[in-house]
Parts: structure tokens; C-alpha cells; sequence
């Protein structure tokens, strides 16, 4: 059922018109509660600008706008209201596949909340991110929302230490993350590279693991050679 402003609620999800294009008037003039759900033009909805993920896969996409036009959108994006502005705040893998499909409106929850922290804390729960930009989202709520890394493991369902690992690439120097952003490696073998203590140290390891496309666990091995050895230079040194 929907009401003669186009509203649909909770208990009215499953049967939505997917046909019913509700206007921008009809949902931006008037109070509603936030888990009401509407149908809004894909193209009057704004970039999200505050969000983390830097990267879309393409394939990704595709297929994922291959299953809107089979299925619809099942899960609504949310979106906030800024003066005469729909701005996204989280569903940016979901808007881009519509558009992709070719859907005219997609559903979405109107939401009154914190827009950066929303978005931050959807993409991290969603796994959505690429383990620099999750580490860099993590650090975001922890320095700019006062947020500790035993708040930030519940909020996000997962658990302290993870949290500390995908923190930890934060260490890693920017000219090495956008260097090496894109070349498929695996967040544990980054984590390996996090624990070296020098700028050349972690370049030399990037290196290895891409020239000998090496494992997670083979990296593992290399990182406790190199600490091995770096712990006997110390020792020599301190004797000195």
C-alpha cells in the first residue's frame, strides 16, 4: 500500500511498485520517519563526497547491474537532504549498477544521520573496500569521530585484532599505497609489509612479492628473516 504522497513503509517493502516514480517534491517537503522507503531519479541523486572507496571494479559492476535488471534492486541505498540536494550517502555500487541497467529511479531510505560516519561504517561492514581504503576509513573514525578500536570492532562486527592489522597499512607510506594500490595483493601479505621498519624495507618487499608472485605465507617467511636480521644488526650495533 502507499499513501497519495508515494510513501511506502516497512511493512510494505515486499510489495513495492517497482514502476512508481515518486517526484523530488514529494519526498523532500515533507517530514518522514527514516525507515520509510522511495523511489527517487538515479540522476538528481549526488556523488557521495565524502566516500571512501576509491575504486570500482568494472566486471563487478557489470555483473551486478546484470542481477538489477533480473531482480531489482533488493536493498535500498540511503540518501540525505542538503537544502534542494539528494546527496548519497551510502549504495554507490548499487546507483552506479542502476544507471548501468538502466533504471530511471531506485529505492532508497532518506536518513538524518552523521553522512560520513554512515558511509564509512556501510562500506567497512560491507567489505566493499580495498585494504588501503579500509584502513584509511578505520583511521578516519578513529581520529575525526573520536572512535577507539574496541567501539569501532563492535560496531562493525568484526574483531579487535582485525581491526589493528587493517589499521596497521596505515604505516605504509602514501607513495607506496597509490603505487601499489591496484596490484592485486593480498591484505595479509600488506600486513607483512606493514611490520618492516624502514621506507626501502617495505619497497624491496613490494617488489618480491610481485616479482615472484608470492603467497601470503611465503611473504610471512621473508618478514621473519629480514626482522631476524634487522634484530642482529641492532644487537651489533649496540655492542659497538
Amino acid at each position: 500500500m502507499t499513501n497519495k504522497r508515494g510513501m511506502f513503509t516497512k511493512s510494505t517493502k515486499s510489495i513495492i511498485d517497482r514502476n512508481k516514480v515518486v517526484s523530488m517534491s514529494d519526498f523532500l517537503d515533507e517530514s518522514k520517519e527514516d525507515d520509510n522507503i522511495y523511489y527517487i531519479p538515479v540522476n538528481e541523486i549526488q556523488d557521495n563526497p565524502f566516500q571512501p572507496r576509491k575504486h570500482f571494479d568494472e566486471k563487478k559492476l557489470q555483473e551486478l547491474s546484470n542481477s538489477i535488471k533480473q531482480s531489482g534492486v533488493i536493498q535500498p541505498i540511503v540518501v540525505r537532504q542538503e537544502n534542494e540536494l539528494v546527496i548519497l550517502v551510502a549504495g554507490e555500487r548499487r546507483l552506479r549498477a542502476s544507471k548501468l541497467a538502466g533504471l530511471e529511479k531506485i529505492p532508497a531510505i532518506i536518513s538524518k544521520g552523521n553522512p560520513i560516519e554512515i558511509s564509512l561504517i556501510e562500506n567497512i561492514q560491507r567489505e566493499n573496500l580495498e585494504p588501503f581504503e579500509e584502513a584509511e576509513a578505520l583511521k578516519k573514525m578513529i581520529d575525526e569521530y573520536d572512535y577507539t578500536q574496541e567501539k569501532l570492532a563492535l560496531v562493525v562486527s568484526k574483531s579487535q585484532t582485525i581491526i589493528s592489522r587493517s589499521l596497521s597499512l596505515n604505516k605504509i607510506p602514501e607513495e607506496l599505497r597509490l603505487k601499489y594500490a591496484h596490484a592485486h595483493i593480498s591484505k595479509r601479505s600488506l600486513i607483512e609489509v606493514a611490520k618492516q621498519k624502514t621506507f626501502d624495507l617495505m619497497s624491496g618487499l613490494f617488489e618480491k612479492i610481485i616479482l615472484g608472485n608470492l603467497k601470503s605465507d611465503e611473504v610471512r617467511e621473508i618478514t621473519k628473516k629480514q626482522n631476524k636480521k634487522e634484530e642482529t644488526k641492532e644487537k651489533i650495533a649496540f655492542k659497538r
